[in-house]
Parts: C-alpha cells; structure tokens; sequence
C-alpha cells in the first residue's frame, strides 16, 4: 500500500514539474484514430486517477486521455498505427486496466 502511495505522488510530482503547455501529443492528418474505452479497477482517490491518466498520455501514439475516478473508465484517443488499445491498457501498471470497448474516429 505505501508502495502505491508512494508511486502515484511520483507520478504527479512529475506531471506538475514537466508541463511544456501542450498537453496533446501532435497527429498527422492521415492518421488511423481510434478511441478505447478501458475499465481501471482499485482508484480511490483523485490522485490515482491523475497518475493513471498520466501513464496512459506518455505511451508513445496516445493523442490524449481521460480517466473518470467515479465512473473506474478511461477514454483513450490513439493513433492505432503506432499502438493498440491493448497496449495502452498495460501501462496502467499500478492499477489493472482493460479494455471494454474501441471504436474507430477516422
């Protein structure tokens, strides 16, 4: 438990200390979009939420991410020819996640 702890304030030490003002992650305009519902399980505090909302938005092809403590979801935009939902799930390394629904943007 303190182990967990410990690790989601890590998390949001770094996230306040390396905001370079844009937030989303640049796509090309022939990009294969797709957007990935993932259930998270074990949140209880708004601190995990924005750890694991922090580890999904750094895996390289992720456009953004939002993750809804009261709801246990994250919605995932992501350019699916540089990463799968699936491996997005799997950066939730704190928190298990899966994937419950994807559907295609563009």
């Amino acid at each position: 438990m303190k182990l967990r702890y410990l690790t989601i304030m890590f998390f949001l030490l770094v996230a306040g200390c390396t905001t370079t003002g844009n937030t989303v992650n640049e796509v090309s305009s022939s990009a294969n979009i797709r957007e990935a519902t993932l259930a998270i399980d074990g949140m209880y505090c708004s601190s995990c939420a924005l750890g694991i909302e922090y580890q999904l938005k750094q895996v390289d092809g992720v456009i953004d991410a939002d993750v809804d403590l009261a709801e246990g979801r994250g919605i995932v935009r992501f350019d699916a020819d540089k990463v799968t939902a699936a491996v997005i799930a799997e950066a939730s390394d704190v928190y298990p996640a899966r994937v419950i629904a994807e559907k295609e943007l563009s």
